[in-house]
């Protein structure tokens, strides 16, 4: 039931390109050693449940409605991520295209299956961070 959407060849070979770059060029020790642990859904747990926690003990019932809120983001942003553009655009991961796979460094001895654009990591924290700085979501904003 997906559509298949076909990535011109000119942007392909630039993302590629840039892939490149930034996994083989533009490293350094520090984030060789902390993206490893960032990348890891466990280590962030603590933080969701203190957030969890923080809105429900401060705000009881409206803080209940946030936490509500801010799963439904999280949900939507996954499943848009999911179904909108990974299954539509089909984008290997990098260590699976057989033209990058030689030019990869990975940092942990794991590649995932399956499609990789977009980041669901990626897309689920900005969907987080976006629903915290918004107005309604914090009770900072003005209107009704």
């Amino acid at each position: 039931m997906f559509l298949y959407i076909p990535l011109p060849e000119w942007l392909v070979r630039m993302d590629q390109d840039l892939f490149v770059v930034i996994n083989a060029r533009w490293n350094n020790s520090f984030f060789d050693a902390v993206m490893p642990f960032m990348r890891e859904a466990l280590n962030w747990a603590p933080l969701y449940v203190f957030l969890i926690a923080f809105a429900l003990l401060n705000f009881r019932g409206r803080g209940g409605w946030w936490v509500l809120f801010m799963l439904a983001t999280v949900a939507l942003t996954d499943m848009t991520g999911n179904y909108l553009f990974k299954h539509n655009f089909e984008r290997l991961r990098p260590c699976w295209d057989p033209e990058l796979v030689s030019q990869v460094r990975l940092l942990v001895d794991y590649c995932s299956r399956g499609f990789s654009f977009s980041s669901n990591h990626a897309a689920n924290h900005m969907g987080m961070a976006a629903f915290f700085i918004s107005p309604r979501a914090t009770g900072w904003g003005n209107g009704p």
